[in-house]
């Protein structure tokens, strides 16, 4: 069989992967199908996670379904294969479009063991770094790149195998460097691989264009219930008596001048790059859910893209087997996040310039605030709080906390039934 054949196999398997290890991996949307709801992007310009000091699955990623992902040790984190079908991977909740991606991996080992780290759009663009445990059944280490547009797999001679030390044992540094014109793929600072733009729309070359998230994790090619030929891509079939694999990932940096609140597609979407819009909207998760007719635990986990595990331990005492209709449910890692700027306007007090900000809040169960500023750099703020549609007789209800400005400010915050509550800052210099 074909080189370009084994890659198509590996797409195709690949995709099916994600659906199987939580359907809200792959795509709840095609924008190329019809009408898709906006897509939370990276307000920022950098991002950062070093996995060494995290103790369980940040908040900005997705831990799959019935999966386990273990934090905290100097290696990062902890991708391991124990047992025929496990399948451990997270994903990142936000989409970006273009910028500067760079992971520090340890692959793991093992034939038919595939660590993985791909960006895919709901679209089904991908840009790939996958590593086979026993080097793809070569005599050195190599890795493999790749990228598929619109998820068209075509005779898939896009890919490429790289050399790389002794992936397995030794971390490296994979960088992606994703602009409109090209793409470079790095190991430790060296190009590998630069692709570019040709502009096509059609065919099994496009090239990748669209909002995406970056996935890490493992998965095993080498099943006996796998396609032959994607057994052989990967190195053989696996010997899960050798099992356990690990793989590991110390930390993920993400750079980009493209940032966005969030993402929306038009409808019809041309598939490209420009029609892209940024709504800058910011997308929130809600307190509570309200169980509907036809929920299940899994139905409503994609819906609120969490994971149904840690759905179901945030809801103790439930029987998920017979969830009642107007049930409500707690929703685990809720937030409040600023919406909307209402009015800003300088003043005094207590002999200080200020500035007052009037804004509203979605309410969620946790209060986590961060102010920016431009200009000024704040020694202290004093944060003033009141929530007019909570308690009505009290016409504030206030909260003073002292913070630095580089630091979000952690504050408790009551139970807050209503959908919306009326948040007033005032920032002293």
């Amino acid at each position: 069989m074909t080189s370009s054949a084994l890659f198509s196999l590996a797409l195709t398997a690949f995709i099916a992967f994600l659906r199987l290890v939580n359907a809200d991996s792959s795509p709840a949307c095609n924008p190329l199908n019809g009408p898709c709801p906006a897509i939370p992007g990276l307000p920022n310009s950098e991002y950062f996670v070093d996995f060494t000091q995290q103790t369980t699955t940040p908040t900005d990623w997705i831990l799959a379904d019935y999966a386990t992902v273990g934090y905290g040790s100097p290696n990062g984190a902890n991708f391991t294969f124990a047992k025929r079908y496990d399948a451990p991977y997270i994903w990142t909740r936000f989409y970006v479009l273009f910028g500067r991606i760079e992971v520090i991996v340890q692959a793991a080992p093992g034939a038919g063991i595939i660590t993985s780290a791909v960006m895919m759009s709901d679209d089904l663009d991908e840009i790939d770094w996958e590593w086979s445990g026993n080097n793809f059944a070569g005599s050195s280490g190599a890795v493999q790149t790749n990228y598929f547009g619109k998820g068209q797999v075509g005779y898939s001679d896009r890919g490429s195998q790289p050399a790389v030390d002794d992936p397995e044992h030794k971390f490296q540094t994979y960088t992606l460097d994703w602009t409109p014109e090209k793409l470079v793929w790095s190991i430790d600072g060296v190009a590998v691989r630069t692709l570019k733009n040709t502009g096509a729309t059609t065919g099994s070359y496009q090239y990748p264009q669209t909002p995406s998230r970056l996935h890490l994790g493992l998965w095993c090619s080498g099943d006996p219930s796998t396609a032959a030929g994607t057994v052989h891509w990967g190195g053989g079939y696996t010997n899960f008596s050798a099992a356990p694999f690990s793989a590991y990932v110390k930390s993920v940096k993400i750079t980009t001048s493209n940032t966005c609140s969030s993402w929306q597609y038009p409808s019809p979407f041309d598939g490209t790059w420009q029609s892209v819009q940024c709504t800058n909207q910011t997308l929130a998760l809600p307190c509570t859910y309200t169980v509907a007719a036809g929920d299940d635990g899994s139905k409503i986990a994609k819906n609120l893209t969490v994971n149904v595990d840690t759905l179901k331990a945030a809801n103790p005492g439930v029987n998920w087997d017979q969830l009642m209709v107007g049930q409500v449910l707690n929703v685990p890692g809720a937030k409040l996040f600023k919406y909307a700027v209402l009015d800003k306007f300088s003043s005094k007090h207590n002999g200080f310039d200020s500035d007052l900000l009037r804004v509203n809040l979605r309410c969620q169960c946790d209060l986590h605030l961060s102010f920016n500023h431009n200009h000024i750099d704040y020694q202290r703020k004093l944060l003033f709080y009141y929530f007019d549609n909570i308690w009505r007789k009290e016409q504030h209800h206030n909260i003073v906390s002292s913070f630095s400005s580089s630091k979000l400010l952690h504050s408790g915050c009551r139970r807050l039934w209503l959908g919306y509550c009326e948040f007033a800052g005032l920032l002293l210099g």
